[in-house]
C-alpha cells in the first residue's frame, strides 16, 4: 500500500508540473480541461515510467476515439513543448519587479521616489509640468 502512495505521489507532482506549465500558456484556451489533466496523467506516467496504456484504453475502447484521444495529448505536449519557455532568473525577477512598481508610481501619478538620482527635471513640455529623471527613462522603455 505504501508503494503505491509513493507511487501516486510522484505521478500527482509531476501532473501539477505540467498543469503549472500549462496555465501559462493559451492551452487551456485552445484545449478542454479534460484533456490536459489526461495530458499531464500520460506525462506524468511516462516520466515516471509507469505503464497507463490499458486505463487510456478503457478511457476510449473505440480505436478511432482512442486515436482522436491521443493525438489530442500529443498535439497539447507538442503545443506546451513550443510555446513554454519561461525560464527567469531571480535577478531577472527583481530587475521586472522593480520596473513594474516604477511604471505603477508612474500610473499612479507619484513623482517621489525612493532612490537616489531622481532629482526632478524640467520637461520640454509646459503642459506635462515635471518629470523625474526615473519616470523619463520608464516611459521611454515602455514605449
Amino acid at each position: 500500500s505504501s508503494g503505491i502512495n509513493a507511487e501516486y505521489g510522484k505521478l500527482k507532482k509531476n501532473a501539477l508540473s505540467f498543469l503549472n506549465d500549462a496555465i501559462l500558456t493559451d492551452v487551456t484556451l485552445l484545449y478542454p480541461p479534460s484533456q490536459i489533466a489526461l495530458a499531464a496523467l500520460v506525462y506524468s506516467a511516462e516520466s515516471n515510467k509507469v505503464n497507463i496504456s490499458s486505463y487510456l484504453a478503457n478511457l476510449a475502447p473505440d480505436k478511432t476515439i482512442h486515436g482522436k484521444l491521443l493525438k489530442s495529448i500529443s498535439a497539447i505536449r507538442q503545443h506546451l513543448q513550443l510555446n513554454y519557455k519561461f525560464q527567469i532568473t531571480s535577478s531577472k525577477l527583481k530587475e521586472l519587479e522593480g520596473k513594474c512598481t516604477a511604471i505603477s508610481r508612474c500610473l499612479s501619478g507619484e513623482t517621489e521616489y525612493e532612490s537616489s538620482g531622481d532629482e526632478d527635471v524640467e520637461a520640454e513640455s509646459g503642459d506635462i509640468g515635471r518629470l523625474s529623471k526615473r519616470r523619463k527613462t520608464v516611459e521611454m522603455e515602455v514605449s
